[in-house]
This record gives structure tokens, C-alpha cells and sequence, in this order.
């Protein structure tokens, strides 16, 4: 029988439930989103674009690691979202 519960769910007392300190929802092929979620995604990703435009004020490293979590979220909007990252 295939486990359907996948890595990121603890089963509790026989029931499967998530393990939301361990949740990657940019790495996780079960992401779903609902309208209200998917508008935190939304906006997170416009204040991403946001700090990634004030470069001046950024450190190099910071301004690197924020440029990948940007390529990071747009990847994840364009297969759950596609509307959103354009």
C-alpha cells in the first residue's frame, strides 16, 4: 500500500496530521492553496520585488540571499499561481 501522508505529516493518536514546524511549502509537491493564503503569497512577492529595487540599501549578501528567496517564491507562484508573478 503507498503511504499518502508523505514526510511532512506526524501521525497522532491514527490520524495523520501536519507537521507545520517542518513545513517547506515551497518545496512541497502537496502545496494547496486557498484564496487567502494565496494572497499572503501574493504579497509577499510584491515586497520581495520591493526591497530587491532599493539595491543601494542593501549588503551584498543580503541582497544575494534575498534574490534567490525572490527566485524562490516566483518559481512556486508560477506553477501554483501563474497570474501572480507577472
Amino acid at each position: 500500500m503507498v503511504d499518502l501522508v508523505g514526510d511532512c505529516h506526524a501521525d497522532r493518536v491514527g490520524q495523520p496530521s501536519a507537521a507545520l514546524p517542518e513545513c517547506k511549502p515551497l518545496e512541497c509537491r502537496n502545496v494547496a492553496l486557498d484564496a487567502e493564503n494565496a494572497e499572503r503569497w501574493r504579497e509577499f512577492f510584491a515586497r520581495l520585488e520591493a526591497a530587491l529595487a532599493d539595491g543601494a540599501t542593501l549588503a551584498p549578501y543580503v541582497r544575494h540571499r534575498l534574490q534567490q528567496r525572490h527566485e524562490a517564491v516566483a518559481r512556486f507562484l508560477d506553477k501554483h499561481l501563474p497570474e501572480a508573478s507577472k
